[in-house]
């Protein structure tokens, strides 16, 4: 947590723990600090830009700090000073503390504590619970305009991106066509993917040249044609351009006349294509249904989730989870993340929803949803669990009995032995 350059600001009830994984955007491992609290001067990257705002009033306290990299809290980073920061009443695991004297100010903050004594209660080995960190990244979500998913599917169209295309001339016609980006594009372990060949976001032009003397000529009409073929991992877009124009021309008796022409130009760009997602259109799954209970399986290769609804109840079984991003150019993509986590008012037991009591094939709705689109999963296959019919007289009576000859033998011996 960064607090550069801030005024009358409080730091409280956070828990900060490191993060070891490898999504660590090229920062050097484990020299992170807990928070940093400091005027840092200029942008990063933006020279001129200097921040004038002076740290000032700043409390950072009942805070828990567990192995928080090199430092808990990075206090005066840059060597320029602050004013009234205090530091107090924080927890320090597997990390040196922090000890500033200080005494509470009047800031003109709102101090709200509703839904934080929990946090209070956390250590290093009581970790946050699932709600407390949704609760957190949830609004720092918001803040960052990261938006999750488990759809590819982003309806964006040429239209909704600005770009300008670069013109070149060719012949009468002055026109281009850029590949700049392709639709509903997802990321699986980092691997691209697209639903289809024609998931291509392209802008093209075309005008008369303006290098050309139009006088006593004129445009009449433009007709235009884009191609797009994937070879090779390749896809190229060819911009076919047929335009008729007319000159002006004056006969002997002073009538003005047109003469038509046709010209015709053809531009073209080629990029590396993402593949297409393999992923099914139809799926069975597997029900065991046993006298008191049943369990329910559809297989998530290629899916995203799958929802499933019995008796009026739902849960979702999620396998894909998307964070929506843009690139510069504004085509939006989704990188998914491998999860697997169930959602709603149903149980499940390991991989299988879990229905209790006697099975009704009637109630049960099951829904396969991958990246861009979902089906119902109609087909499964059935297999019938019953206990043996013969349950007490093959194995309970015999079982009985031969309880009953060990504790006779036991009692007869105990008994030879003492009389």
């Amino acid at each position: 947590m960064r607090f550069d350059n801030c005024v009358s600001n409080i730091i409280q009830n956070n828990y900060l723990f490191s993060y070891t994984g490898n999504q660590n955007n090229q920062a050097p491992k484990g020299w992170h600090k807990g928070i940093q609290v400091a005027d840092s001067g200029a942008s990063m990257g933006y020279d001129g830009s200097n921040k004038p705002t002076h740290t000032t009033d700043i409390v950072v306290r009942w805070n828990t700090f567990a192995n928080c990299g090199t430092q808990s809290i990075w206090l005066d980073s840059t060597g320029k000073g602050y004013d009234n920061v205090h530091i107090y009443d924080n927890t320090f695991l597997g990390v040196a503390a922090v000890t500033n004297d200080g005494h509470d100010f009047s800031l003109n903050i709102t101090e709200t504590t509703e839904g934080m004594q929990n946090y209070n209660d956390l250590t290093e080995t009581i970790q946050p619970t699932l709600e407390m960190s949704e609760k957190v990244f949830s609004s720092i979500f918001d803040i960052l305009d990261v938006k999750f998913t488990t759809t590819g599917a982003t309806n964006q169209t040429e239209e909704d991106i600005h770009y300008s295309v670069k013109k070149t001339e060719s012949g009468r016609i002055a026109g281009g066509i850029k590949i700049i980006g392709f639709k509903d594009l997802i990321y699986i372990d980092g691997v691209p993917y697209i639903p289809n060949n024609e998931s291509v976001l392209v802008k093209y032009e075309a005008v008369k040249a303006p290098s050309f003397s139009w006088d006593q000529n004129g445009v009449s009409k433009i007709e235009k044609d884009v191609d797009l073929k994937n070879e090779n991992g390749n896809i190229t877009a060819t911009f076919t351009v047929k335009m008729k124009w007319f000159k002006l021309s004056t006969d002997s008796t002073g009538s003005t006349k047109k003469k038509y022409k046709t010209s015709k130009a053809v531009f073209s760009d080629t990029v590396s294509a993402p593949q297409i997602l393999d992923r099914p259109s139809e799926l069975t799954g597997i029900l065991y249904d046993y006298p008191t209970y049943a369990v329910a399986y559809v297989p998530p290769e290629g899916l995203t989730r799958v929802e499933y609804e019995y008796d009026g109840k739902t849960v979702e079984h999620v396998f894909l989870l998307g964070e929506q991003h843009r690139t510069e150019n504004g085509i939006i993509y989704t990188n998914f993340s491998n999860v697997n986590y169930w959602k709603g008012d149903l149980p499940h037991t390991g991989e299988f929803l879990y229905i209790n009591g006697s099975f009704d094939p009637e109630k049960l709705t099951v829904t396969a949803y991958t990246p861009y689109e979902n089906f119902s999963v109609a087909h499964f296959d059935y297999v019938k669990k019953d206990y043996p019919v013969k349950f007490f007289a093959d194995w309970l009576f015999p079982s009985f009995g031969l309880f009953l000859i060990l504790w006779f033998g036991a009692w007869y011996y105990i008994r030879k032995i003492l009389y």
